[in-house]
């Protein structure tokens, strides 16, 4: 079996690791039950941008 190239498994890995903590927000019934991380933090972002984007095109 031919091993899988280093960069895509570490996107593998970054993209799991971006779904568990969208899936943290997701599920908190409130703000406590958010942790204090840089992954958290990425997505809070990312959805940020997102939002700003879609205004902007509005």
């Amino acid at each position: 079996m031919e091993e899988a190239p280093t960069g895509m498994i570490k996107d593998i890995l970054e993209l799991r690791e971006y779904s568990r903590a969208k899936q943290i927000i997701d599920n908190a019934q409130k703000e406590e039950d958010i942790p204090n991380n840089p992954v958290i933090d990425m997505v809070f972002e990312i959805e940020a941008t997102l939002i700003k984007e879609r205004k902007k095109n509005e």
